[in-house]
């Protein structure tokens, strides 16, 4: 990080807090914000009080990072994931377009899933996305997609680095046709458990 960025936004000593340069007070005032709660987090990216691409994309994940100390010792795992998953997307929100935010947030959580227990069973899992987005999540059994998908692109000829690019989407898309395919032929059924 460069120098002039490291004494404007950076982590708070205690680990939990965020502190900023309020730069809506220059040239006529220097004064640091130390923010703790997410609506503060937001409300400092949301007002300008943090300039610059760079500068937003790092303020947003050092704010994760810091809820995500907070949060640590108040909730077990499939929790915290919850939990950490949610204040991305509020704090994804303060600037929906902006890039470096979305960037450092979402690679702090992959980071944090990635050093999480991820042997939860798929239906936890879903469950956890259901609350999380608010959105119905159905499991899929996703056995031999991979195996279709490799039929696929013999069929197509397609070899080497490309294949490698597009397998799982290709296996995605299988995926997706054949939920598809049942509820077309299964309407108004719930769907089957997919494990």
């Amino acid at each position: 990080m460069s120098q002039y960025l490291s004494g404007h936004v950076r982590l708070g000593d205690d680990l939990t807090s965020v502190v900023i340069l309020d730069q809506t007070l220059l040239p006529n005032e220097v004064k640091y914000l130390t923010l703790r709660a997410p609506e503060e987090m937001v409300e400092a990216i949301q007002s300008l009080r943090v300039r610059g691409a760079p500068a937003i994309g790092i303020c947003a994940g050092y704010c994760l990072a810091a809820i995500a100390q907070q949060r640590s010792r108040d909730l077990e795992h499939p929790r915290y994931l919850s939990e950490l998953f949610r204040q991305v997307q509020y704090l994804g929100s303060s600037r929906p377009t902006a890039v470096n935010l979305s960037w450092a947030l979402d690679r702090l959580l992959r980071r944090a899933i990635d050093l999480t227990d991820v042997a939860a069973p798929p239906a936890k899992i879903a469950a956890l996305l259901r609350e999380a987005s608010g959105l119905p999540v159905v499991l899929w059994d996703e056995r031999q997609t991979t195996v279709t998908a490799t039929r696929y692109l013999n069929a197509t000829d397609t070899r080497g680095k490309k294949r490698k690019k597009v397998i799982d989407a290709v296996a995605a898309t299988v995926i997706l046709e054949s939920y598809l395919g049942w509820r077309k032929n299964h309407p108004g059924e719930e769907e089957p458990n997919g494990t």
